[in-house]
């Protein structure tokens, strides 16, 4: 799990530090007005709430701190990527954990808690990470069709080794 999460990490902090600041917190029309800094922001964030739940044993998503600095700061979001890889890797067996949301759309708060563990929402991240980094994708080549991704940057790991099948 470790190796895999610090993979999508990885993937994901090469790939900003390859824009300036600027082109980071562009809005873009292509992404509804959204920048690649505010997806990378909300990226870092589920793993900023699951790195607080390491002491906790209680996860809420919905109340992350939106740092909306992050979404201007290159230099912010990969200091914050190295210091979550770091302490992601301290742990080295799984654990319950407490995961309390509300999914409601409706005006009505509907608040549930579910039992997870430290795994299931390390593997949740790391499914949250290859979505955003789709988008992210699309957001690069609206902005800068210069700058060349990997293929497999955005791709979910089941459809690359599906690709590969099909092309042997």
């Amino acid at each position: 799990m470790y190796s895999i999460t610090n993979q999508h990490l990885s993937q994901l902090n090469n790939l900003i530090r390859r824009l300036s600041d600027e082109q980071f917190s562009k809005p873009i029309i292509a992404l509804k007005g959204s920048s690649i800094g505010s997806h990378v922001r909300h990226v870092i964030e589920f793993f900023v709430c699951l790195c607080d739940a390491l002491e906790t044993r209680e996860l809420n998503y919905d109340l992350r701190k939106r740092d909306l600095d992050m979404e201007k700061s290159i230099i912010k979001c990969t200091e914050t990527i190295s210091r979550i890889s770091k302490k992601i890797n301290e742990f080295d067996s799984d654990f319950p954990l407490k995961l309390n949301a509300d999914y409601s759309i409706l005006d009505k708060s509907e608040q549930v808690t579910l039992d997870t563990t430290f795994y299931r929402e390390l593997l949740y991240n790391v499914e949250h990470t290859v979505h955003h980094l789709a988008i992210i994708r699309i957001g690069v080549a609206s902005i800068s069709p210069l700058i060349e991704l990997e293929e497999h940057i955005g791709v979910a790991a089941s459809t690359l080794r599906n690709k590969m099948t099909c092309a042997q």
